[in-house]
Parts: C-alpha cells; structure tokens; sequence
C-alpha cells in the first residue's frame, strides 16, 4: 500500500510539475507583451487561471491520497520538503527530490511575477499618456467642452454628484 501510495502521489506531483511549467512559460510570455498585445494578454491570462485550477485540483487529490493512506503528516512533509530526507525510503526519496524540482519552478514563477507586474505598470501608464494625448489633443472633446457637454450632462458618463 505504501509503495502505491507514493506512486499515485508521484504521478500526481508529476502532472503539477508538468502544469507548472507551462504556467511559468505563459508568465514569461506576459513579460515581453506590449500594449498592443492586450488580446493576447487576456487569453494568457485566462489560459493561466485555467492551469491555476488544474493545479489546486491535482493538490486536492494529492491531500486525498495522503490522508486515505493514513500517513497523512508524514506524506505532507515530504510534499513540502521538510521531511528529513535520510529517513526517508528511497522511494519517498524519490518524491522529495520530484518535489523540489516543483519548488525550483514555483520560485522561478514567482521571480517572474515581478516582472510580469512591471511590465502590466507599464502597459497601463503608456496606455493612460496615449488616452491623455488623444482626449486632450481631439478637437470633439474640445467641441463638447466649449458645449459645456460632458460628466455635468450625462452625455459622456454617468457621474455621481
């Protein structure tokens, strides 16, 4: 039963490791988009959301096998790496090492988290002066301020007084 358990729980690590790297090469995409790619951007967003739920799913099943096989604190620190690893049989030595590979991979996600929401601030600032030059250079919203048109009128938006 022990030796069944850490392999289902090895084929379950496995598949995580396997759908986090494909979460982090979609988080390196994200890196390099610009501001014209904001279609592409919202499908790698949703594509990582959709990874994301696969990836708490395998976790939930992992946690299910732990606690069926009754060894559930002991299974558990191996899945987080704080288990001793000279206690460990070779084949929990196995998971332990599976599992740090998908520890190198959440970090370098999370490096790569950082750059993504350094280049979303800058999307969003050029996007912003490209709003300000266009809203403030265009000869309509200069017509509808000479209108005496716009927020008071309810003409551009509703706005709450």
């Amino acid at each position: 039963m022990q030796i069944q358990t850490i392999n289902k729980i090895k084929e379950l690590t496995d598949n995580r490791k396997q759908l986090f790297t494909e979460y982090l090469t979609i988080t390196q995409k994200l890196t390099d988009l610009k501001e014209e790619d904001v279609e592409q951007i919202t499908a790698e967003m949703e594509q990582r959301a959709a990874l994301a739920e696969q990836i708490d799913d395998l976790g939930i099943q992992s946690r299910k096998v732990c606690r069926a096989d009754g060894r559930e604190e002991h299974l558990t620190e191996i899945l987080q790496c704080r288990a001793d690893f000279s206690l460990l049989s070779e084949e929990e030595k196995e998971l332990f090492s599976l599992c740090q590979s998908v520890n190198r991979i959440l970090l370098e996600i999370q490096d790569q988290e950082v750059l993504v929401h350094r280049n979303f601030e800058d999307i969003r600032n050029k996007l912003q002066e490209s709003i300000h030059r266009n809203n403030t250079g265009a000869k309509f919203a200069g017509y509808l301020n000479h209108m005496n048109y716009g927020a008071s009128k309810g003409v551009l938006y509703d706005s709450k007084k």
